[in-house]
């Protein structure tokens, strides 16, 4: 067992990965352990609906990137549904930094709260690659952490899927080779699948299909982290698994773009998700919620508003956002909605 030091498995995870898949895999095989593993709780999105995306480091550059927001607006047009990006840099089941942060349950509330506040419907959700740095002896720690996890999460939504870690890459020699992982890592996939078994909710296995593959081209910068150039690929094959839907064009397998038909939507969907995360994470958190707030120098100089009022004034402003995104995918405006 490890230790009740959280932080620790918070400085773990800065090395944590997104639903990480990759579309340059060849052959059916992997395709279809993939499809199998979805099983009656296919997703499917329905008008209405707020997927939330919880994960670590990777998670956040996807949502950076936009690549897998704009393929599932595409994919499930009809619904016109939004999204949201709750992850967080070096998040692992053992604490996760929308809840961890001691200023911002005050503010904003626990999980709970948070995932009422934006009407969270879907949770796309993907731990466990650097908790099994804990090695074998701390499965049970992590199945009962991600149990506990699991359960807070439920009380808004029972349409849960959880993706397996992806395979460790060796790496340049100036990083530690994590590969060696791989044989514990597989027991943590195992782990998980069993939880979402028993669970009722869908899981995707992302490591058994590609942790022995010859084939696949290298998706990580230094082992863990998602490369750039590889989020396209790794965005079209999530969406396919997910949606099923063909796509408007053909993804290169390099560069950041979704084709000529659906980078206009991504780029719209990118300005949304900085508007999101300056909302959802505001950089001077001291001036908003902390002691700071009602000092001199926490007030906004001449004419400007106060620094929670112009705050307060993000829902708006992500709004206006998300209808850019419906004229940039062709879809009807959504109107009477509140981001929260």
């Amino acid at each position: 067992m490890v230790s009740e030091n959280r932080p620790f498995h918070h400085i773990l995870a800065t090395v944590a990965v997104l639903l990480a898949l990759t579309v340059q895999v060849s052959g059916a095989e992997g395709n279809a352990a993939l499809e199998s593993e979805l099983g009656r709780a296919q997703f499917k999105l329905v008008s209405g609906d707020v997927v939330v995306f919880l994960g670590g480091t990777n998670t956040v550059r996807a949502a950076k990137a936009g690549c897998l927001e704009a393929l599932l607006t595409h994919g499930f047009a009809a619904a016109k549904p939004r999204f949201r990006d709750f992850s967080w840099e070096g998040d692992t089941v053992y604490e996760q930094g929308t809840v961890g942060d001691r200023w911002r349950e005050p503010a904003l509330g626990g999980w709970k709260k948070q995932l009422e506040r934006v009407g969270a419907t879907v949770i796309l959700a993907q731990y466990g690659q650097i908790e099994v740095l804990q090695g074998r002896d701390g499965l049970e720690e992590f199945s009962a952490s991600y149990e506990k996890l699991l359960t807070t999460l439920a009380e808004q939504t029972q349409r849960i899927i959880l993706i397996s870690p992806t395979p460790f890459e060796k790496s340049a020699p100036l990083f530690p080779d994590l590969s060696s992982r791989n044989a514990d890592l597989r027991l943590y996939v195992d782990a998980i699948r069993g939880i979402a078994r028993q669970r009722g909710f869908a899981f995707v296995d992302v490591f058994t299909p590609f942790v022995d593959s010859t084939t696949r081209p290298a998706w990580t910068e230094n082992g863990v982290h998602l490369a750039p150039s590889a989020l396209p690929a790794v965005a079209t094959a999530i969406a396919r698994r997910l949606g099923g839907r063909d796509l408007a064009d053909p993804i290169p397998a390099n560069g950041a773009a979704l084709g000529p038909t659906l980078e206009p939507l991504r780029t719209a969907i990118v300005w949304k998700n900085g508007l999101w995360l300056d909302y959802w994470r505001p950089a001077n958190w001291k001036c908003l919620f902390g002691d700071d707030s009602g000092r001199v120098f926490g007030q906004a100089a001449g004419n400007h508003p106060p620094f929670l009022v112009e705050w307060a004034q993000f829902p708006s402003l992500i709004e206006q956002a998300e209808e850019q995104i419906w004229e940039a995918a062709n879809l009807p405006k959504k109107t009477g909605k509140k981001t929260g």
